[in-house]
């Protein structure tokens, strides 16, 4: 499998320090067109991560129809090294090339030193990429970065899951569930159950700020915002961070006496 690293001359345009690699050859339109891209990626990552203490690897293909320059243990080691940065309070990411597309696409990874790991795709030949928050991270069969809260929720699922806020409410903002709760599902609601069940949340939520508490549930890192639902965790999107699973709330936000 042909696996290169970036040139040397894309190191000075995003400010990493590449790995040693074999003696530099001239550069071809390639060479500066997958430099060019990568360096605006990166770029978009480091919204999300601020400037990164640790670059953990940027693959490029030798040829745009290449195999995919990374295998099983380049993915894994950069996922280890983004972890590893988190730990020591540092930003990092990782990026790889997507082979057989038109054009040039990264996929990747990328955290902030307090944000959750997030995966980050390529979306288009002028170096769009997505980037979303992924809790427990790791690597699957296709060498994909798999979440586990990207998996498909079922109907018990979402019964589960509105329990736990149902817990979250009545201990945190003070309200009786039966006084937030829709008596309908909100109008436009999406049928899969995952939207179902965040719409749900979302208008609980709503009735809480409409009845005076509009931070709730404040976050407990920066105070002057609420946290969001998202995936069945409440999650700051300042931090882009997950902060307490539903149902635990009240292991980071006070417990509030139930309103009369």
């Amino acid at each position: 499998m042909s696996r290169r690293r970036l040139a040397a001359g894309a190191a000075a345009a995003v400010g990493i320090t590449l790995w040693p690699g074999p003696p530099a050859t001239a550069q071809t339109a390639l060479d500066e067109r997958q430099q060019h891209v990568a360096t605006i990626v990166t770029g978009e990552i480091e919204k999300l991560t601020g400037p990164a203490g640790r670059n953990c690897g940027i693959y490029t293909l030798r040829r745009v129809d290449g195999p995919l320059p990374v295998g099983r243990r380049e993915i894994s080691g950069a996922l280890r090294c983004v972890l590893a940065a988190q730990r020591r309070g540092q930003a990092a990411w990782a990026i790889w090339q997507v082979p057989d597309v038109d054009g040039i696409l990264f996929d990747g990874l990328g955290a902030s030193a307090v944000s959750a790991v997030h995966t980050v795709s390529g979306r288009g030949s002028n170096a769009d990429v997505e980037l979303a928050p992924c809790r427990e991270p790791r690597v699957g069969k296709d060498l994909t970065i798999e979440c586990a809260n990207s998996r498909r929720l079922t109907p018990r699922d979402v019964a589960k899951t509105l329990k736990a806020v149902r817990r979250d409410i009545e201990r945190t903002s003070g309200h009786a569930w039966a006084d937030v709760v829709p008596t309908s599902p909100p109008a436009g609601q999406a049928g899969t159950p995952a939207e179902a069940l965040a719409a749900q949340v979302t208008a609980a939520q709503r009735a809480v700020h409409a009845s005076g508490d509009a931070q709730w549930p404040r976050c407990p890192h920066h105070f002057d915002h609420p946290l969001t639902y998202r995936d069945g965790w409440w999650y700051c999107e300042r931090d882009a961070a997950f902060i307490a699973a539903a149902g635990r709330l009240s292991s980071v936000v006070p417990r509030v006496r139930r309103k009369r």
